[in-house]
């Protein structure tokens, strides 16, 4: 059992100060945790240090409160935030409830990067357990398998969580690509360097390293055409016969993933590019609808991601499908092609929604929601969606759908990731619509008046719009919280409106979506 009080007598970490909870030091560490989302408590199991840097918080001292309490409800061990990065200083209000509870609050400097912490951790979990490893299970085969299909990264991640050992992935030139961070996993790469070894040849061999062992083996899986090897170090020799045994059945699982899936793929393939090119036929249709060979309704969509590394966008969405909310609605099949063009995959959905023939517009509300959240924090990717149809004739339609959604979104909503034709059906409609057929009355007014105000309305009106409060808005234009109240309140005096009434709201929202879209098509008002 690793604690508290062994994790900060470690080397590296001597300088950390507890600054609450100094009464809990004997608590249980299991593993260390970043927080990346305000809610990320419901996905904890008890034991977890959390690391953060407070940014979700905003500065809001009540919310990080609150945050503290789900931590400390869901069993967690301790929390790490970091000094003088967002937060000044920790709130009193934090440290009486800590120590209430006896749960461990640790200042963590700014010039501390989370791997001094992790690395530590783990040091101290493998001096414990170096001798031990788990029993690989057949449902922990398929798990290791479908981590190995995303790439080398994931494979390795998910063996850590089996094989406590250092591991490393390494091209057929023994170049490193990356390696788990353990203790010892630096001595692979002097070791292969001075080795008169060749990867692809060494087999069952091992290489001592002072009290280590060392193998490598071939990784089942290609990743963009590289053969890419696996380097294994450890104590125990008799890892390295499990890690083989795993490997073998492995392969067998992607030799027989290939036999099975290779004409599929490449029908799948071959319509959607039919879809891209805007040039697919009726006949086409027809012959893949005689290869889906199936009498229940099936309802596609089509999904566009834009990011320089589309794949990792796709493992997001494929973590979304596994929602028991949308699982209890229908299941959804996803094919993705990824190399329509440069940073650009088009993904077909095909789902079995199971009741009445409008469940399958709510499994896409509750997908499309829980996308857009878990996209917020990814700085590299958009996704744009089309609507689903039940005749596959319309598959062409929802693509030119999720084009349009991509389209008119980027130009509504800078600081969004994710865009829906069934939200934004109707700007579609209205971006087409010449100036003089629309009522931009209040815009007008107020571009027509700009010069007597000090500050620019329109910009004022949609950071109030969009976000949660005046504080937040505020935050959004770098302005104290007084000054916005004091804006809104002069454009609300001006044009005798109360903006926060909904039907206001609403009709003003319209005006400046408008006038955005109109502006970025090159009309001038």
């Amino acid at each position: 059992m690793i604690t508290f009080d062994m994790l900060l007598k470690m080397p590296a970490l001597k300088t950390l100060n507890v600054v609450a909870g100094i009464n809990g030091l004997n608590r249980e560490i299991k593993v260390v945790s970043i927080m990346d989302a305000p809610d990320s408590y419901k996905w904890l199991k008890g034991g977890e240090l959390i690391l953060t840097t407070a940014y979700l918080f905003g500065g809001d001292s009540k919310l990080l409160e609150l945050a503290l309490m789900n931590l400390i409800d869901a069993g967690s061990s301790g929390l790490g935030i970091k000094k003088d990065r967002f937060l000044k200083d920790i709130p009193e209000e934090l440290i009486i409830i800590a120590d209430k509870h006896q749960f461990p609050i640790l200042e963590i400097p700014y010039h501390f990067g989370w791997s001094d912490i992790i690395a530590s951790f783990y040091e101290l979990l493998y001096n414990v357990t170096e001798n031990t490893h788990c029993t690989i299970e057949p449902h922990h085969i398929k798990e290791i398998y479908n981590a190995g299909r995303w790439g080398s990264r994931q494979l390795m991640e998910k063996l850590t969580e089996y094989f406590r050992t250092p591991l490393a992935v390494l091209l057929n030139n023994k170049k490193i690509q990356m390696d788990n961070g353990l203790p010892g996993v630096k001595l692979i790469g002097a070791a292969l360097e001075s080795a008169p070894v060749f990867l692809e040849k060494m087999g069952d061999d091992v290489l001592t390293i002072g009290k280590y062992f060392l193998t490598v083996l071939n990784i089942p899986f290609l990743y963009q055409h590289n053969v890419e090897y696996l380097a294994v170090m450890s104590q125990d020799r008799g890892l390295f016969a499990e890690i083989r045994k795993l490997f073998h059945f492995l392969s067998d699982l992607v030799e027989r993933e290939k036999i099975v899936t290779t004409d599929k793929i490449q029908v799948y393939r071959k319509f959607m590019i039919s879809i891209v090119s805007g040039k697919v036929t009726k006949e086409e249709i027809h012959s893949f609808e005689a290869f889906r060979g199936t009498d229940e309704t099936i309802y596609s969509g089509i999904m566009l991601i834009f990011s320089s590394n589309t794949m990792a966008v796709y493992s997001k969405v494929l973590g979304e499908l596994k929602n028991t909310r949308l699982l209890r609605i229908g299941k959804a099949n996803p094919h993705i092609v990824d190399n329509i063009s440069d940073h650009e995959a088009i993904v077909m959905f095909e789902l079995d929604a199971k009741d009445d023939n409008e469940s399958y517009k709510e499994w896409q509300r509750i997908f499309f929601d829980d996308i857009e959240y878990s996209m917020q924090e990814y700085q590299d990717g958009y996704i744009s969606m089309g609507r689903f149809y039940s005749r596959l004739e319309d598959i062409v339609t929802s693509y030119m759908e999720a084009r349009e959604a991509y389209f008119i979104g980027q130009r509504l909503w800078e600081d969004r990731r994710c865009f829906s034709y069934s939200i934004l059906s109707a700007y579609s409609v209205l971006h087409q619509a010449h100036p003089s057929k629309v009522d931009l009355s209040y815009i007008e007014i107020l571009n027509k008046h700009k010069a007597g105000f000090s500050f620019d309305c329109l910009s004022t009106l949609e950071a109030y719009f969009r976000c949660d409060g005046y504080k937040k808005a505020a935050d959004k234009l770098q302005i104290h919280e007084n000054t916005m109240r004091y804006r809104l309140q002069r454009i609300s005096d001006f044009l005798h409106l109360d903006i926060d009434d909904p039907i206001v709201t609403h009709s003003l929202v319209t005006q400046i979506m408008m006038w955005r879209l109109l502006q970025n098509n090159g009309k001038n008002l």
